[in-house]
Parts: structure tokens; sequence; C-alpha cells
């Protein structure tokens, strides 16, 4: 869910945050729907056998490279294609780079809904840069967050 300031295309544009059902809040400046840059997150912890212990856990920012064991890699072509369809305008997802290797990267919009060229837009880092990717290539082009609450921290 986004809350704050928008356009008059009803973008998020100017301050505001995206908070997700788990609770995690992402604090962002956003420029016509496109977030460019992040708010310091606080710390995470995590309780291991009744002991409190802090951990720094890998987190991202956009155009970082992913790490393998934070990726949802499918098995077949149909699982990865449903999985990827049911991301929505601001989910979070690995992308394939010209270089072979997997970035940080946040939906902008979808701007083929329907037919053959169903697309995605992807923010791939922190400058803005965009990365549209049709249906036929989401198997190979997108994995998914394993973590969501890995997501941006500066």
């Amino acid at each position: 869910e986004y809350t704050g300031d928008v356009n008059v295309l009803i973008q998020p544009h100017g301050y505001g945050c995206l908070k997700y059902k788990d609770g995690t809040v992402f604090y962002f400046q956003w420029c016509n729907g496109m977030p460019i840059t992040s708010s310091r997150r606080p710390q995470r912890r995590q309780q291991r056998q009744g002991e409190q212990q802090q951990q720094a856990e890998q987190c991202y920012d956009l155009g970082d490279v992913g790490a393998p064991q934070d990726m949802i890699i499918h098995s077949n072509t149909q699982e990865a294609v449903q999985s990827v369809g049911q991301l929505h305008v601001h989910d979070f997802a690995f992308v394939r780079r010209a270089d072979g290797r997997y970035t940080y990267a946040i939906i902008a919009d979808k701007p083929v809904e329907n037919g053959s060229d169903v697309s995605i837009r992807f923010v791939v880092d922190k400058r803005g840069s965009t990365k549209i990717i049709k249906m036929k290539q989401w198997e190979k082009c997108i994995r998914l967050v394993k973590d969501e609450s890995k997501g941006l921290c500066v």
C-alpha cells in the first residue's frame, strides 16, 4: 500500500512510503511513479534457540547484484510465468541484465497487460534506468525475491 504525494496521473511523486502486508515499510523519494532514493531501515533481529542475536543480513538497493540464495528459481516455464504474472506495481524482483547478472529492481508499471505483448517495466537502478521485459522472456529474465523483507536499505 502506498501513502504519499502523487502527480496528476496519480503516480507516486515526491515523498511517500510503501507498506507491505508483513509490516515492512520503505520510504522513498519518487519521480513520476519511480523511486529515486530510499531511506534507512532499522536493522532486523533474529531469535535463535531462545536467545536474541543481532544479525547483519544481506539487503538490497536498486541495481545491486543478487545472490542466488535470495532468488526464487522456478523449475518450469509455466510456474515462472504464473508467479511473475502475480507481481504488482512496486513489487521487487531480480532482473537479468545484459551481462547475465541479476540485479534488484522494482516494477514501475505494466505498459501492456493484454495480448501477446504483455510486459513489465522495471526500474533497475538508482538513476531511474528502466527495462521492459515481455512475457516470453519472464522465465529467464525475472527471478522473484525469496524474502521480501530483505528489500531496500541504504
